[in-house]
């Protein structure tokens, strides 16, 4: 797809998701890059960082955006 959202807070803003911070319980969310995990299967993870307190979370994006 064209235009689809490589920015894991892009996609959640386009489906509507308002995560609560699992410390804090704001939810205002920043990107912070992306990773990846070594342990097999390697998998490239996108992170957020809440914008309050500084946790970190971590999406695959194939998770987020389902393709046909």
């Amino acid at each position: 797809m064209p235009n689809e959202p490589t920015d894991p807070l892009e996609v959640l803003q386009r489906k509507g998701v308002s995560m609560a911070c699992p410390a804090c319980g704001r939810r205002e969310w920043a990107s912070s890059g992306r990773g990846e995990l070594i342990e097999a299967p390697r998998t490239e993870v996108y992170l957020l960082s809440c914008r309050n307190c500084g946790f970190v979370r971590m999406h695959d994006m194939d998770f987020l955006v389902q393709r046909d």
